[in-house]
């Protein structure tokens, strides 16, 4: 009972060892604010080893506090306990299947193959169970029978069912194995066949006995034949002896390899024995689970296989049986692998054609886990206090329960296990109320139920709770009474020491300066203290008449309802709370309100208390005033600061955020309070603090410091921090005022690279005029001498190589101005073909220096697009740059996967319509946390020295300054495809509308 264990630490509830190993670790972490949930066997001093399912909860105040733990556990040892038994019948299952005598295999209904088979097929075919399973039906059977397999599986389609068709299988080495099939269809809920279950039972014996009797009768049929007309009616006589004698041998196998099936395949152990005891046959349930062979057996007796004492036991039984001629039922034990087992055999004598007794037979069910269970039922009985009866009043029988025995105080040995027995032990007090409880239940078909005293020896009083229905028969007469009792000596010791407390608590409450009300959870006020009346108006008999709804309402500003107080308290909204009291002349005063859960006449209760605040109410109104007035104050600082354009932060001493205006918390994405304990850095870029803090540096001179750092999203900041001083000139915090100058930068870089391409454009239109002199002086001098040379010499062949050579280069020199040089012209009609032409007459020497291969689809009918070639040019160059980058970076050396693809769509029915271009590669792929970041400003995966981050971010703008898109798709360490999508016309295009 809960009152009983209410006022001890949970200590001494459950023990120190169990406490300290277990319990006190999951309540401090239920403390912390953690939820947990586990199961676990636990060791109870009464009750032993239980499993148990247990749930930890905090129990949290209105405030959020943790004030307690609830702990919820459910005993599930039964449910454990069949779900292991469960487990391991399966386990026994598959090795009686694995192991049986006969072949066992499931087919697949339409693929015809073979979804499993026992070892004992797989062995006598010669096969592993691997080599059979998934292989087609027809593998395992001889050639020689198809035709009656395939008679047979036309059976099986049409009945669902095959019953003893002889047919062959063939084993691995080439060799027969005559069988009769059995098979039975397994059929899914709309009643379509799924696969069958098949039963191959060797007959090999049984057809060589078939032929040798064959031979046999066919020798007798050619003697026969030689005799003379005289024996002719002998022979018929003969001829019909002999086909009964048939029929009878085919019954007598058949019945046995019945028999032999069942024997072999019952959960029961089965043996036959001498009378000297010695084992005559044993079946496989035997075998298996006493490691016994069937071939051992011979000439051995229970001494050779068990310890004397349980072989000693099997022998006094067996000649009980031999002695008497008849057959015992008795429980006897035996050892297996995982303990002892309890067996109910039954045993009985076997008799010859002349009636001889030749020895036993014995067949023995484990019942190990029926003795289990009701030693668990008998152990429940004990811990709930609870026992059952079962009198027959016909024949004035009592059968009692152990437990009833113990709550009597008696032994089975000194019951006389009759009516009048057990009113012998009821107190002489209450004989006669029993006796007429009894009556009216036999006589009336009244419930029996009632509580009466019992009397142990040596005078011990005890109270029991006696429940019971009786059974009738046909003609409606009273022929047997079943019930159970309970012990309720405590239980009733406890009522009644409740009803003293209730008088106490009475005295008390009537002298409090508090208003007490007490209501059951349905809502009925059942007391009221001398106080509350003076508070609410109501004289005590008025509330206690009074439904809940009619008397006092707590009507709660900050809750925003008006509701009677014990439906507050059952909704469990907060265990304190200032309101205000209705009294019964519509006054309002005041109140604080308290509550907690109680126990009053033996139900479930609520107390309330009331406690008049009026006085205090009025000096917190005027406190709350003042308040009021600064949080407008506040309210219009912080409007302030929230409104401006840059990130602004009050730091302490610790470099801790105090408070941050919300284009901080909008631009970094965390919730800043002063109790959070966040740091400065944590708010920009996540890692330690700066080298170069202009915030330390304010803390130290005193003065406004300045400085630049970058953030954890690649975006850079210009910081200016101000020292805030108190009276005594102390520094009592720094304001760091941020500004994101990432754009700006930006834009300052994208210039200065524009100048760098100017210049080189400058310098490549004065090389490659240098260059195209000498190469058209040498492209001339080799057209004098193919001019001057004969058709067939070798000297013509080498000069136009000279040309072809010549030409390759002056195109290089034509594609690498275009690149470089000022366009001028702004956007205009260009081919995307040619563009790449030129693009990759650049970057092709490189590509095949670094062994990386091209593999272009670009065809050469695609529309004219408006563009600037020379900004369209650089971003194609820089997408196979990194591309070139990240190849090199995952081989070092030439290989097949390292190559660049490059691939040219036109979706003419996109709207609008629009170019796709693929650039891909296999190498190190971009990580999926910074692919978000890959085309921002300055963000760069390449080394210092090797990459200034500003690449992708000008393609990007480059691609939206003609109305097009950029889309990325890779997987670090396998691939990256840049797909950049431009637009037919001036529409801009989104890469999302072109994807779908």
């Amino acid at each position: 009972m809960g009152h009983e264990i209410i006022g001890h630490t949970v200590e001494e509830l459950l023990g120190k060892e169990l406490f300290t190993s277990v319990v006190k670790g999951y309540l401090d972490r239920c403390f912390e604010g953690e939820e947990i949930h586990y199961q676990s066997w636990f060791d109870f001093p009464e009750t032993g080893k239980r499993f148990m399912d247990v749930y930890y909860y905090p129990f949290r105040e209105t405030d959020h506090t943790i004030s307690g733990a609830v702990v919820n556990s459910r005993d599930i040892t039964r449910r454990k306990t069949l779900e292991d038994k469960l487990r391991e019948s399966e386990v026994k299952y598959l090795d009686l299947y694995d192991n049986a005598p006969d072949m066992y295999a499931s087919v697949d209904a339409e693929k015809g193959t073979i979804n499993e088979c026992n070892r004992t097929l797989a062995d006598k075919l010669g096969y592993e169970k691997s080599e059979l399973i998934g292989q087609p039906l027809y593998k395992i059977y001889h050639p020689c029978c198809m035709s009656n397999v395939k008679g047979a599986f036309q059976i099986f389609k049409t009945k669902g069912e095959v019953h003893n068709a002889e047919l062959q299988l063939k084993r691995k080495d080439g060799g027969k194995i005559d069988v009769l099939l059995n098979a039975t269809a397994v059929r899914n809920e709309q009643g379509d066949i799924v696969y069958s279950r098949s039963c191959l039972n060797d007959i090999a014996d049984s057809k060589r006995m078939e032929k040798e009797l064959q031979y046999a009768n066919d020798e007798l049929d050619r003697k026969i034949a030689e005799r003379t007309d005289k024996l002719e009616e002998t022979n018929k006589r003969l001829v019909y002896e002999i086909e009964e004698r048939k029929q009878i041998e085919g019954k007598l196998k058949e019945n046995r390899w019945l028999l032999q099936s069942i024997i072999d395949n019952t959960t029961a152990i089965i043996y036959v024995k001498d009378i000297e005891g010695k084992y005559l046959f044993i079946n496989s349930r035997l075998e298996k689970l006493f490691h016994i062979r069937k071939s051992e057996i011979a000439g051995k007796s229970d001494y050779d296989f068990f310890p004397k004492e349980l072989a000693d036991h099997y022998r006094m039984n067996d000649l009980k049986v031999i002695e008497t001629g008849k057959a015992i039922e008795i429980e006897e034990a035996a050892r297996q692998d995982d303990g002892l087992h309890t067996y109910l055999s039954i045993k009985f004598p076997l008799y010859d054609r002349e009636g001889n007794l030749y020895g036993t037979c014995g067949i023995s069910t484990d019942i190990t886990e029926r003795k289990k269970i009701e030693e668990s039922y008998a152990r429940a009985q004990r811990i709930a206090k609870i026992g059952n009866w079962d009198w027959d009043i016909v024949n004035n029988t009592v059968y009692w329960s152990d437990e009833i025995f113990r709550i009597f105080g008696l032994k089975p040995q000194e019951f006389k296990a009759t009516y009048e027995a057990f009113l012998s032990s009821v107190h002489p007090e209450d004989v006669e109320s029993v006796k007429e409880a009894v009556n009216k239940a036999l006589h009336k078909n009244e419930p029996y139920k009632m509580d009466h005293r019992i009397m142990l020896n040596g005078g011990v009083q005890r109270t029991v709770y006696e429940h019971g229905e009786v059974l009738f028969n046909e003609q409606g007469k009273a022929v047997r009474m079943i019930g159970t009792v309970q012990d309720v000596t405590k239980t009733r010791k406890i009522e009644s020491a409740l009803k003293e407390s209730e008088v106490n608590f009475k005295a008390l409450a009537e002298n409090a300066n508090d208003g007490i009300i007490v209501s059951y959870e349905t809502g009925q006020h059942v007391y009221a203290n001398k106080r509350a009346c003076q508070l609410s108006g109501y004289d005590a008999a008025e509330i206690i008449r009074k439904k809940s709804g009619e008397l006092i309402y707590i009507r709660s500003s900050s809750l925003s309802f008006k509701k009677p107080a014990n439906l507050l308290i059952m909704a469990n909204l907060a265990s304190q709370f200032d309101a205000q009291l209705i009294c019964k002349d519509e006054k309002q005063i005041d109140v604080e309100v308290t509550w907690s859960k109680t126990l009053w006449k033996g139900q479930n209760a609520i107390i309330i208390i009331i406690r008049d605040i009026s006085a205090r109410k009025k000096a917190a109104q005027a406190l709350s005033d003042s308040e009021k007035r600064y949080k407008e104050l506040y309210q219009q600082f912080s409007t302030l600061l929230n409104g401006i354009s840059d990130a602004l932060v009050l730091l302490n001493s610790d470099l801790k955020v105090v408070w941050a205006n919300k284009r901080a918390v909008n631009s970094t994405g965390i919730e800043f309070t002063g109790n959070n304990g966040r740091y400065c850095y944590e708010l920009w870029h996540r890692k330690e603090s700066c080298s170069n803090c202009p915030a330390q540096r304010s803390f130290k001179t005193g003065k406004q410091d300045e400085g630049r750092h970058t953030d954890f999203m690649n975006r850079i900041w210009e910081t200016r921090t101000f020292p805030l001083k108190n009276e005594k000139g102390e520094i009592t915090g720094v304001i760091e005022l941020a500004g994101d100058v990432t754009e700006r930068i930006a834009l300052e870089s994208k210039a200065m690279q524009s100048k760098h391409l100017a210049s080189l454009g400058e310098l490549s239109a004065g090389v490659a005029h240098e260059i195209n002199n000498p190469v058209t002086a040498m492209i001339n001098y080799a057209q004098l001498i193919i001019d001057m040379s004969d058709r067939d010499s070798g000297f013509r062949q080498f000069a136009e190589e000279i040309i072809n050579e010549g030409d390759r280069i002056s195109n290089i020199v034509r594609s690498l101005l275009s690149f470089a040089r000022e366009s001028g012209v702004g956007k205009k009609p260009t081919n995307l073909s040619a563009l790449f032409d030129d693009v990759l007459n650049i970057a092709r020497t490189q590509l095949r220096h670094d062994g990386i291969r091209l593999t272009i689809d670009i065809p050469k009918d695609l529309p004219e697009i408006t563009m600037d070639r020379q900004q369209i040019q650089q971003v194609f160059m820089n997408l196979i740059s990194n591309a070139r980058y990240s190849l090199n970076e995952k081989f070092r050396q030439r290989g097949e996967n390292k190559v660049i693809e490059i691939t040219v769509e036109y979706l003419r029915k996109a709207v609008p319509s629009a170019m796709r271009i693929k650039v891909s590669d296999r190498g190190t792929g971009i990580p999926g946390d910074i692919k978000d970041k890959i085309l921002s400003p300055f963000f760069t995966t390449k080394p210092a020295g090797k990459g200034t981050g500003l690449g992708l971010s000008i393609s990007h703008g480059i691609i939206q300054d003609h109305h097009g898109a950029i889309a990325i798709e890779s997987v670090e360490g396998e691939y990256t495809t840049f797909i950049i999508y431009l637009p037919i016309g001036e529409d801009s295009v989104e890469s999302k509308s072109i994807n779908s």
